[in-house]
């Protein structure tokens, strides 16, 4: 269930990573976006399909943690503001889905065997 979100996050960030690479943002933080979509990327690959993934979920958090530093750096050095904030928007989107991961198996758990 949880895994489509996880592979979306990873493929906005790939297209966010297009887009700024064809609008000439700031090198460094396309580079270092690049580098941390591939990360989203292989954590796809640590998501279960139905239960709870505490190192997933820790991965993913981490990955957000560099979104959130790679925005507050942009900010400080002058980066290009419309990435930096795109940045911004995917490290909470990544820590918002962190939760999901990690406590997949107890949502499963509450739901009646019926429902989908």
């Amino acid at each position: 269930m949880t895994r489509p979100i996880v592979a979306s996050l990873g493929l906005g960030l790939a297209v966010l990573w297009v887009v700024a690479r064809t609008e000439d943002a700031t090198s460094w933080m396309v580079w270092l976006e690049g580098a941390t979509t591939l990360g989203v990327f292989g954590v796809v690959g640590l998501v279960p399909a139905r239960s709870s993934a505490p190192l997933a979920g820790t991965c993913l958090f981490a990955l957000a943690l560099v979104l959130l530093a790679l925005w507050l750096l942009a900010l400080l050095e002058n980066g290009t503001p419309w990435f930096a904030w795109w940045l911004f928007t995917f490290a909470c989107l990544c820590a918002a889905a962190t939760v999901t991961v990690v406590f997949q198996g107890q949502i499963d758990e509450i739901r009646t065997p019926n429902e989908l």
